[in-house]
């Protein structure tokens, strides 16, 4: 087993195990807000915490989140300048999206709901520290201070959940106070982070290109934040927020699994864009198959898990959450390999069919969910979900047999 997986046990040990600690802390507080907020306020409310932090969460992609892999890739070189040009360039673009923000929530406060619409206007006071200031996250990475990420994540995780339950605690059961609360702790956390990584930055070069490699990425966050929140809204457009709590508990579970893989994963891409080309297709034609068979299994534990574990965290109120639980689960295998796949057509600067794929299956998924949810209801959520994994490893893993052949010629 020490070299089951071709890795570098050593390092997986001592960064992969910082890596798993950020990501079980982060999910477990994200997860525990969901559960405390499911078992204290009706369905209605927690439906509505959930439709606002999507859309705060989804306008962010207009502050230049896609220029995250770029950055990872020029810091991971020693291009520490470009941490700055980035962040810079990122508050210049937070104006428009505060603009949007206020303008989406005095539309919901005319037309829709009072408390849901002033949630939205109040919240841009701290939009951009949320966004902007979040690649604090990046710098480690790049610079592999797992454990210094691990902790400073750990900490804003744990008081985010301890913000929302103070709240709770205070007798608040509006949305209102729990998401202000909940944004602005985490702009506070973001903007101490930011300037105590800054000591980090070792020198003041740019990589070259850096703007137009961002650009090129760009298109890919917008359809990766549509696939991570454009459901939500038009679950609570057809279904209403009730339905958008119905999911959201369906989903919690299975994003934590997921985005731990993800988190696990991420250690090695700093190795891996400084890896040769031959190498990593080398190690992926050999692993490939272990890879999937290990996270079918994942998929398989957790179904029979799933109709135990949800009612014992969230009360029989979501048990019509299970099913669409258990079909979720089909995303994990296809989310494994569209990230390795995607991984390495960024350090082949493979940018153009990168986003390609995440443009192609973004426009799938969100046909699906315009099809299938006011069809289906929470199922053509899920299986647009699904169908958004299905379209980018295929589309990825075309690209990665044209760089095999043009690794082998």
């Amino acid at each position: 087993m020490k070299n089951y997986f071709g890795l570098d046990i050593s390092f997986l040990v001592k960064s992969g195990f910082w890596a798993y600690v950020e990501r079980v802390v982060r999910v477990g507080a994200e997860a525990g807000i969901a559960v405390v907020l499911a078992r204290t306020v009706s369905r209605e409310v927690f439906g509505e915490y959930q439709f606002l932090i999507a859309i705060f969460m989804a306008l962010g992609v207009l502050t230049m989140r896609g220029f995250n892999g770029m950055l990872l890739r020029a810091l991971s070189k020693a291009f520490d300048g470009t941490y700055m040009a980035v962040v810079r360039l990122s508050f210049r673009w937070s104006i428009p999206s505060v603009v949007l923000l206020f303008l989406v929530g005095l539309w919901w406060y005319v037309f829709r709901d009072v408390i849901v619409g002033s949630s939205l206007m109040i919240s841009v006071v701290v939009f951009p520290f949320v966004h902007v200031l979040q690649r604090w996250e990046v710098l480690l990475h790049a610079k592999e201070r797992f454990a210094q990420r691990a902790k400073y994540g750990g900490m804003m995780s744990v008081g985010l959940f301890v913000g929302v339950c103070l709240v709770l605690l205070l007798g608040y059961r509006v949305v209102l106070p729990i998401f202000l609360v909940y944004v602005a702790l985490h702009a506070v956390f973001n903007t101490v982070y930011h300037r105590r990584v800054l000591r980090l930055l070792e020198n003041d070069r740019v990589e070259p290109m850096w703007r137009k490699s961002g650009y090129k990425l760009m298109p890919s966050s917008l359809f990766e934040v549509m696939y991570t929140h454009f459901d939500k809204v038009i679950l609570v457009f057809f279904l209403g927020m009730e339905m958008l709590a119905v999911y959201s508990v369906a989903i919690v579970i299975v994003e934590a699994f997921k985005y731990t893989l993800g988190n696990v994963m991420r250690v090695y891409v700093p190795r891996l864009f400084r890896s040769d080309t031959e190498y990593a297709l080398r190690w992926l034609r050999m692993q490939g198959w272990k890879i999937g068979l290990g996270s079918l299994m994942l998929v398989v534990v957790l179904w029979f898990i799933m109709p135990f574990l949800i009612p014992v965290l969230f009360s029989d109120m979501y048990s019509e959450s299970v099913l669409y639980a258990q079909l979720y689960l089909f995303i994990i295998p296809f989310y494994v390999f569209a990230f390795i796949y995607g991984q390495i057509l960024i350090k082949e600067r493979y940018e153009g069919l990168y986003v390609r794929s995440l443009v192609m299956a973004g426009a799938v998924n969100i046909l699906l969910y315009v099809l299938l949810i006011p069809w289906v209801g929470i199922a053509g959520a899920v299986f647009g979900s699904v169908g958004y994994y299905i379209v980018m490893v295929l589309m990825r893993y075309v690209g990665l047999m044209r760089l095999r052949r043009r690794a082998l010629s």
